[in-house]
């Protein structure tokens, strides 16, 4: 299943982006196979978490996410950057938190209608 999400950067008067990214919603299989690959704790609270762990648990997701991209159309809010495409973000550490957002979500699922 295909979605157009809204990423939280995305979002609210003080987004510094806007735009969306379409994305092919990986499977139940795809998703529990993505917790074992990667080694990510869906119930780790932040405090108990062992962050290096997790770091290279996000890095692993979001690698594993890229195949998802269908489409990517984020621009910052002033105008001056444009991403359509997984790789522009991947070279723009400003997308940090916008690829480990989708990276999570591999896991943790997409609420329906959130584009």
């Amino acid at each position: 299943m295909e979605i157009k999400y809204v990423p939280e950067a995305c979002r609210g008067k003080k987004a510094k982006y806007s735009g969306t990214i379409t994305l092919l919603c990986p499977t139940f299989n795809e998703r529990y196979q993505y917790i074992d690959d990667s080694g990510f704790d869906l119930d780790a609270k932040e405090e108990d978490a062992d962050t290096m762990k997790q770091m290279r648990s996000l890095r692993k997701l979001v690698g594993m996410s890229e195949k998802h991209y269908v489409a990517v159309d984020i621009k910052t809010k002033d105008g001056n950057t444009q991403h359509t495409s997984f790789a522009e973000m991947a070279n723009d550490p400003g997308c940090d938190a916008i690829l480990i957002e989708i990276g999570s979500k591999m896991v943790s699922g997409f609420a329906l209608g959130n584009g």
